[in-house]
């Protein structure tokens, strides 16, 4: 099923009885799966989420608290399609997951939307062209199409008669979000899918952003697409910046709180125990930040991240290899111990192995253990002993005992891998992050320690 880009709004509609007064917080739903490929249907969005068990007749009813009016998504197996829930409604859907976009069905209080947005997505899938074909088209047929692509979806919303006239203001907005992403993606897409490295945008073709607010945290919180171009257009603003104070300073302008904390939010990865600025880059997000989860969170890692600068003595490992045999960190004492944390399902963390094995080869005979620590769970054990063998890696291979949760991993606050650490011949930590085998760099550190 192709990607579409659908909204996920937030609206605060309280409905009540007339007789009784009483608020309305859920909504009825139920509905039959002809065909199902599980044994459940999921509803999620808005920090909600809800599996419901089909019963023998392949039917499923619910009440579901959700805690806002709003865009949601409905699932079964790995089919999907939005749906739009408000307080009070009382929504039956019928699907045969063979045909699943062609055969959704709503009926009930709150159907006309959900048939809306069930006929959208349809429409998408039979004719928006794939990814690669539409951002791989010259300017012109590219603009040509988004334009038809954005004209199309008006159309439906206006001949599908919905006489709630919040939700087709909304659903406009949304689709003209839709439409400028595009163009917001197209070149850098481009130069991607063509390799034109030559390849620039003409003049004006990014007109329609000229008077453009970046900074609306309703159509942030509101709308995917708006959130996308936010996003994107911060990034590259703050990747053109010197220093984390110039970068800090940019982000402190931005007026809503919601889009300044998810962009210190994204700098997570970035700020880890090898950053030549850690307590300062520290300070400023503590600073900046109005999320105190985030404050907690950044905070752990601060805490953790001081024990893991250079200098200091490493977290121990002691791991079996194949062949049982159990090797530390101590049994490599007088050798600089160049680590790699991976795992066979990562891609990333293959794509190093050449450099890796290349690395091994060229420092054979040197006072350099290379060490290869694998977090696969224990059920793939074997899959592990296989992509050694058809890999044919060298090195020290080890096998670490509770994957993410092993007891070096959680030490190095390892979040994401592949992880390179090098550590140095007393067994002292040199980098915590340390250059990947595929970084000519790395030589350089190596040849300045033997």
């Amino acid at each position: 099923m192709k990607n579409i880009l659908y909204t996920f709004l937030i609206i605060s509609i309280i409905s009540c009885q007339t007789a009784k007064k009483e608020e309305i917080n859920y909504v009825l739903f139920s509905g039959t799966v002809e065909n199902p490929t599980s044994d459940k249907v999921r509803v999620s969005g808005n920090d909600y989420k809800i599996e419901i068990l089909l019963n023998d007749e392949n039917a499923f009813s619910d009440t579901l608290w959700i805690p806002q009016t709003g865009y949601y998504s409905f699932a079964e197996g790995r089919e999907s399609s939005a749906m739009f829930l408000n307080m009070g409604d009382q929504i039956h859907v019928d699907v045969n997951t063979v045909e699943f976009d062609e055969t959704l069905s709503y009926t009930g209080k709150g159907a006309e939307k959900n048939n809306y947005l069930a006929k959208k997505y349809l429409q998408s899938e039979i004719s928006a062209p794939a990814f690669d074909q539409f951002f791989a088209l010259n300017e012109n047929e590219f603009n040509d199409l988004n334009k038809l692509i954005y004209s199309q979806e008006l159309d439906l919303l206006t001949s599908s008669s919905i006489p709630d006239n919040n939700f087709v203001e909304m659903e406009k907005k949304a689709i003209h979000y839709d439409h400028l992403a595009n163009i917001s993606a197209y070149e850098d897409y481009h130069l991607y899918l063509t390799k034109d490295e030559a390849f620039v945008v003409s003049d004006g073709f990014y007109s329609e952003f000229d008077a453009f607010n970046y900074d609306n945290e309703e159509d942030y919180a509101n709308f995917s697409s708006y959130k996308t171009i936010v996003t994107n257009h911060y990034v590259t603003d703050i990747s053109d910046l010197d220093g984390l104070d110039s970068t800090f300073t940019r982000i402190q302008m931005i007026e809503s709180g919601m889009i300044k904390n998810d962009l210190l939010n994204s700098f997570r990865y970035s700020f880890s125990p090898a950053h030549p600025e850690l307590e300062h880059f520290y300070a400023l997000m503590m600073e900046t930040s109005s999320d105190d989860d985030f404050k907690i969170m950044i905070t752990e890692k601060f805490e953790k991240y001081e024990n893991l600068t250079a200098g200091n003595e490493s977290p121990e490992f002691s791991y079996p290899n194949k062949d049982g045999k159990v090797i530390s960190l101590k049994d490599l004492k007088g050798k600089l111990v160049y680590v790699d944390v991976w795992a066979t399902w990562c891609g990333p963390c293959k794509r190093e192995i050449p450099f890796l094995k290349e690395l091994t080869t060229e420092y054979t005979g040197k006072d350099i253990a290379f060490v290869s620590i694998s977090i696969d769970e224990v059920k793939d054990y074997d899959k592990w002993i296989a992509m050694m063998s058809e890999k044919e890696m060298e090195g020290i291979q080890l096998f670490a005992d509770k994957d993410w949760k092993s007891d070096f991993v959680q030490a190095y606050a390892i979040e994401g891998i592949p992880r390179f650490i090098l550590i140095d011949k007393e067994g002292k930590i040199i980098s915590a992050d340390a250059s990947r085998p595929s970084d000519p760099k790395i030589r350089e550190e190596f040849n300045a320690l033997l």
